[in-house]
């Protein structure tokens, strides 16, 4: 893709949307220091980052290497990322510093476009919980395993997961009969790591589509290439493509987390959509309406969204049209146990779902390896320091 240097415009939402992001997220923001836009710094655990963000180029991406350099040899920097208007970087020049990372003009406007998106008035509604303090106690003790028995329950609180639900119009191809056939839909996805929600006598996380908020801009443009195709082979894409782009790598990511399915020797089409996830919203609301409330949650704690509204539409835009999305925050219980093992104490953490009053899976299971997991470190802390249980009804 070409294009001519970043108008100021242009330029100018790209540094606010990377301020108002690093700014929500605790780092400390600087603008204009050392030739360099922006520099954002923060204390990760007991390492300190600093990545510095040149915005403005100028139409000259050699002339931002020469800043980022500098300000990175300078020991100003750790890390640097270049935003250029041109697709046209040599792949040379990209591989050729490890500090610097290249930002397109593609992503800059997904970036823009992710900023007016999030930004939209969005209904949004939670479900209190469906357990009361008494419930809580009984599902600590029916949730003691032979390793948590000779501990000592602490307390639990109230977490609330963030859901997106997209109406979807999906549009599929019978290749038999070569009709389009049509399906409307909802489907959510969970706001930490992008994955299919769907019920199963309860919450249940690790969908079908599994991780789609860790999908590349590269995999995203692959997939729509492919809908818009119908079908493509690897030869086409990578001739399409261009040898910056590892086709091979993403197709089998795709496979992976089934957006696209073989149909052919190194041919792919689309894969179904997850339509047996579709009825998550529909149960909840015919089971626990008594329970559905207008907005935000206002007590206990909500867990915050990591996944891209914008880049789930721009996924589920390859698959069919997207009418509408909401937000929807779900119940969950932690109960921490304390015991002592060779000497150290340790904190034992179960999830029950806050609706059907079932013990969930492991965190790291529900959540993946996914940021969220501080979250919950947050949570056990505030329950450690309590020793209580709070429950948001």
């Amino acid at each position: 893709m070409s294009g001519g240097p970043l108008d100021r415009h242009l330029t100018s939402h790209v540094a606010s949307v990377i301020k108002e992001f690093y700014s929500r997220e605790g780092f400390t923001v600087r603008e204009n220091e050392h030739a360099v836009d922006i520099i954002v710094e923060a204390n990760i655990g007991v390492t300190r980052i600093r990545i510095g963000f040149l915005v403005d180029c100028n139409g000259d991406f050699y002339s931002c290497i020469g800043r980022a350099y500098a300000a990175w040899k300078d020991g100003v920097i750790d890390k640097a990322v270049i935003i250029v208007s041109d697709q046209s970087v040599p792949a040379s020049i990209a591989g050729k510093f490890g500090f610097i990372d290249f930002v397109f003009r593609d992503e800059i406007e997904a970036m823009v476009s992710a900023r007016a998106v999030e930004g939209e008035t969005v209904e949004t509604f939670h479900y209190k919980p469906n357990v009361s303090v008494e419930d809580v106690l009984k599902l600590a003790e029916k949730h003691r395993g032979r390793f948590i028995k000779k501990g000592e329950f602490v307390g639990a609180s109230t977490a609330f997961i963030p859901l997106y639900c997209f109406d979807v119009d999906f549009h599929t191809v019978d290749f038999v009969e070569d009709v389009l056939e049509h399906a409307t839909a909802v489907l959510c996805f969970d706001g930490i790591t992008g994955s299919t929600a769907h019920y199963d006598e309860g919450l249940r996380i690790l969908g079908e589509w599994r991780g789609l908020g860790l999908l590349s801009n590269e995999a995203v443009a692959v997939l729509k290439r492919i809908a818009e195709l119908g079908e493509a082979s690897i030869a086409e894409l990578k001739e399409e493509f261009g040898g910056s782009v590892d086709v091979e790598s993403i197709i089998e990511v795709l496979v992976e987390k089934r957006l696209v399915e073989p149909i052919g020797m190194d041919i792919f089409a689309l894969a179904e959509p997850p339509l047996e996830a579709a009825q998550l919203e529909r149960i909840l609301e015919s089971k626990f309406a008594e329970f559905k409330t207008p907005g935000s949650p206002s007590c206990g704690f909500t867990m915050k969204p990591r996944v891209s509204v914008h880049n789930i539409v721009k996924i589920l835009s390859a698959f069919g049209a997207v009418k509408g999305h909401r937000i929807v925050y779900y119940p969950l219980v932690l109960l921490v146990y304390r015991r002592e093992v060779k000497g150290r104490t340790i904190e034992i953490t179960i999830l029950v779902d806050g609706l059907v009053k079932k013990r969930l899976a492991e965190v790291e299971e529900l959540l993946g390896e996914s940021p969220a997991v501080s979250d919950i470190d947050k949570i056990i802390e505030h329950i450690l320091k309590k020793r209580d249980i709070e429950v948001c009804r």
